[in-house]
């Protein structure tokens, strides 16, 4: 039997038994709740910038599954706009322990989340799993479709009543397959797979993605790991890279990669737009590629399979701050401009493309850099006006993978913000330097990035 103790959790300062209404709330059920999407909770944590990605070391444990279960006695209130959603979540490792209270602020008229926070874990003040999973539940119920009867969720968590003998056999049954562990030289903990995760950029997987419903697309089927794997399960001997690459062609219709294109638009909001980059060149790592020793450890290849974290530079927060200002000044001098997915080519298939947009003609792709100080600003374009040979080779890259005969290559000034000024230059597509920077990229992706995946998916 619970103690008193575990019956009651602090409310501002004093007691408030578990199950009990707060002062101006209501029972929540599926017809009260507010609506929660996928993109309010990345614009959330994207608008923090807060880490929420590195609380990899919780062990990913709070799954689907977990968030399903161990949320309880959820109750709401609307005042001027905003919805509060209270919720009591188990604690996965102490089910018989009191659940911990998170609050949930929803801005009903903009659609955004305004804070979650867990109140009673140690590690509130860093957006906990508990903060993230119960944003997730309610992610998942916003999907859900509507019946007929009406589902309450004022009712206790179905992980509280597992009992303490029971505890353990529940737990391994709720959380997700463990990891096979391989030994890698750029992770102490040995998992080439924690690696990647741990150290994926911002915003693109990890903790927040394992709470969140996904409706499957048709375009997941051309990730490279799920290519790779399925090519794998038939392979004899030693995987070949020529064979994976026609088997890759023989996949990536031109129907799918324009659904893929069309279901990107959003970039890096989108979960599809992370899946297919994974493991793929993209234009922006082009030059590198071409240019890299072929060291299977480097930065580079890490960088690609997403096992190196992406440093966040003063030129890419100011891109992220000022692309829609730049875009417009832009717009004004060429007219308008689509945002765009990215671009795959079953040509090769190994390479990815997402130009910031497409001139309304349809005929140029356009990108946007928005460099700190005049230094930097020659290093995308030089003296004599032309673009810098690093950037040269993702606009070619863009293009030819885009299939697009020329590009803008548009690049703030430092004191953008004061004067407005965009230096625009025009590029055209070069046939020759294009495909063979292809074929130089190709090549690294082969001895590199393919041996490195194969080793990890046959173990």
């Amino acid at each position: 039997m619970a103690t008193p103790a575990q019956n009651y959790a602090l409310q501002g300062k004093q007691l408030v038994k578990v199950g009990q209404l707060l002062p101006g709330f209501s029972k929540a059920d599926d017809r009260n709740l507010p609506k929660v999407d996928l993109y309010m909770i990345v614009d959330f944590f994207q608008e923090l910038r807060h880490p929420a990605m590195k609380h990899v070391k919780m062990q990913r444990s709070a799954g689907v599954d977990y968030g399903t279960d161990a949320v309880g006695y959820v109750q709401l209130r609307r005042a001027d706009g905003i919805c509060e959603v209270v919720g009591r979540i188990t604690p996965e490792h102490k089910v018989s322990s009191k659940p911990y209270r998170v609050v949930v602020k929803i801005d009903e008229t903009s659609e955004k989340v305004v804070d979650a926070k867990c109140m009673d874990c140690a590690a509130a003040e860093g957006y906990c799993k508990h903060a993230v999973a119960f944003l997730g539940w309610l992610q998942r119920r916003s999907m859900e479709k509507s019946v007929t009867s009406t589902t309450s969720y004022w009712k206790k968590a179905r992980l509280s009543n597992v009992t303490v003998e029971t505890k353990t056999t529940a737990l391994e049954t709720l959380r997700p397959n463990p990891r096979k562990k391989t030994k890698t030289e750029y992770n102490a903990s040995g998992s080439f797979l924690t690696a990647v995760l741990e150290n994926a950029p911002e915003g693109t997987t990890g903790l927040i993605f394992d709470h969140l419903a996904f409706k499957p697309h048709k375009g997941e089927e051309l990730g490279i790991d799920r290519l790779l794997q399925d090519f794998l399960k038939d392979q004899i001997g030693e995987p070949d890279c020529d064979q994976f690459l026609l088997y890759c062609k023989q996949k990536m219709t031109d129907e799918l990669c324009d659904l893929i294109n069309k279901g990107t638009v959003l970039q890096a909001k989108s979960p599809l737009w992370h899946a297919v980059r994974f493991s793929r060149v993209t234009a922006s790592k082009a030059y590198d590629a071409a240019h890299s020793s072929g060291n299977i450890n480097s930065s580079l290849v890490m960088s690609v399979i997403g096992a190196a974290r992406l440093k966040d530079t003063d030129a890419m927060k100011r891109g992220r701050k000022l692309e829609h200002s730049v875009l417009n000044e832009v717009r004004s001098q060429l007219g308008k401009i689509n945002p765009t997915g990215i671009f795959l080519t079953p040509r090769y298939p190994v390479m990815g493309a997402s130009p910031d947009g497409i001139t309304e003609d349809g005929q140029s792709i356009v990108e946007v850099k928005c460099p700190t100080t005049q230094k930097n600003f020659r290093k995308y374009v030089k003296n004599d006006g032309c673009v810098a040979a690093k950037h040269l080779a993702q606009v070619q890259m863009l293009m030819h993978i885009a299939n697009r005969k020329q590009a803008y290559f548009c690049v703030a000034h430092p004191d953008f913000e004061l004067t407005k000024n965009v230096k625009i230059v025009k590029v055209m597509y070069d046939p020759v330097y294009s495909e063979d920077l292809m074929l130089k990229c190709q090549n690294f992706w082969e001895k590199t990035v393919f041996l490195e995946l194969c080793r990890v998916y046959s173990n």
